[in-house]
């Protein structure tokens, strides 16, 4: 809603991307169809039975593949690369912490006991 609120209806729903915004909004319309039934008591003359949003969230999966296709693109190799280089820090910052620990557990036993 705060991104309708924002660029308005016509950049939402008639712009660049307007296909996607029509699905999603089916799609959460759908949802919200679907739990008002089943919040309705059974014997309301409504059929308990019917349409599962469920295909439609798997077609919105297939549109998420298409954008992590994408992220194979050239674009991102420094992107990845700066990634890499974090994880393979993590390890060194890990035993860096462990070996500051250590070291400060050591002293303040040492400070405890000739301190009093």
């Amino acid at each position: 809603l705060v991104k309708l609120w924002m660029h308005g209806w016509r950049n939402r729903y008639c712009g660049q991307d307007s296909v996607g915004s029509i699905f999603d909004t089916s799609l959460v319309l759908a949802d919200t169809v679907q739990m008002v039934g089943f919040m309705l008591p059974e014997g309301n003359g409504m059929p308990q039975a019917g349409f599962s949003a469920t295909i439609l969230r798997m077609v919105r999966l297939v549109r998420l593949a298409r954008l992590l296709r994408l992220l194979r693109s050239g674009v991102f190799r420094y992107l990845f690369e700066i990634a890499q280089g974090m994880e393979g820090g993590m390890a060194t910052l890990g035993w860096s912490i462990v070996l500051f620990l250590m070291f400060v557990y050591v002293a303040s036993l040492i400070f405890r006991e000739g301190l009093g």
